[in-house]
């Protein structure tokens, strides 16, 4: 599930503009971190982004009132 998202935008893409893009996910128990970011060709930071990610088990599943299995 979904715990939080940031973005960050610097400017507009441009289509076509060659970008590099970088992304790394990290595990803690329950929890998953991801982040991204994309760079132009003169290293400028066009576009970011942090989210964070909780894993639900089915006892998590099964108090929403979804069954699994």
């Amino acid at each position: 599930m979904l715990g939080e998202l940031t973005v960050g935008i610097e400017r507009r893409v441009v289509p076509d503009e060659p970008l590099a893009v970088v992304a790394q996910i990290a595990a803690d128990g329950r929890k998953r971190t991801s982040g991204s970011v994309a760079w132009d060709t003169e290293g400028v930071v066009v576009v970011k982004a942090h989210a964070t990610w909780v894993v639900l088990d089915e006892s998590h599943f099964a108090s929403f009132g979804v069954k699994t299995g």
